[in-house]
């Protein structure tokens, strides 16, 4: 089996030795080159040609979002990965879209607005755009972080955030601190503010973390394990007590 040429594209040294070795481990992969920029990236999928560009999306020089946009245009069979992205918040829907159709992102980081593509009628109906039908179809975790949107400005208040109505809608909602020290913030306090805003039990608790846990990236059997036999007891006997 030929190997899949791949280059990885992070600013952080240390990021592109795990990446290289970790990938080394899997097998049948051929680690062509590394940049610590965007438009190294672009010069050396130029001259490399390679199958898949690991890429970070917030680098020096040029952001992960140019040089995808470029490499997919000089090179369009080259797949851009980046498998978790900060979308979703500060730029809103278009950055939502590009994340997932342009760079392949598996999770996005924060995702917050996603609700700007649902509407909600005077009598509760919801509809959902097309972005919205895809997000939640597809089963594409939000790392929503309440406290650390409502500091951005991203959401009002905790009781105004729209994690109350995505939970709602089913869509695959995880629970996130985003910055415990700038924020002042804790993961045990998140779970207590959506608690105190909406009334959220042991049951909605638990869903939440096991959504995490589905959307961790972790082998299969792994998250099974955890789910199983700490997540689900765990819960439960909350619940009991």
């Amino acid at each position: 089996m030929t190997d899949i040429r791949v280059l990885i594209v992070d600013d952080v040294e240390r990021v592109r030795q795990d990446l290289r070795t970790f990938l080394t481990l899997t097998g049948n992969i051929e680690i062509i080159g590394e940049a610590s920029n965007g438009l190294e990236a672009i010069q050396l999928v130029g001259t490399l040609c390679p199958q898949v560009v690991l890429m970070d999306l917030e680098m020096p020089i040029m952001d992960g979002y140019e040089a995808a946009r470029q490499i997919k245009a000089i090179k369009p069979a080259c797949r851009v990965i980046a498998l978790t992205i900060h979308a979703g918040e500060g730029f809103g829907l278009p950055s939502i879209w590009e994340a997932l159709q342009l760079c392949g992102a598996e999770r996005l980081g924060h995702g917050v607005r996603i609700v700007d593509d649902i509407e909600v009628a005077p009598d509760g109906a919801v509809r959902l755009g097309r972005l919205a039908a895809m997000v939640r179809d597809r089963r594409v975790p939000l790392e929503l972080c309440p406290t650390s949107n409502v500091h951005s400005g991203a959401a009002r208040s905790i009781v105004e955030h729209p994690i109350g109505l995505l939970a709602d809608l089913r869509f695959r909602v995880t629970v996130n601190t985003d910055n415990r020290l700038m924020s002042a913030i804790t993961l045990s306090r998140e779970m207590a503010n959506l608690v105190e805003a909406f009334g959220f039990g042991w049951e909605r608790l638990e869903w939440l973390t096991i959504n995490a846990m589905k959307s961790a990236f972790l082998p299969f059997d792994e998250r099974l394990a955890m789910m199983d036999h700490v997540i689900k007891p765990g819960y439960t006997s909350l619940g009991s007590s």
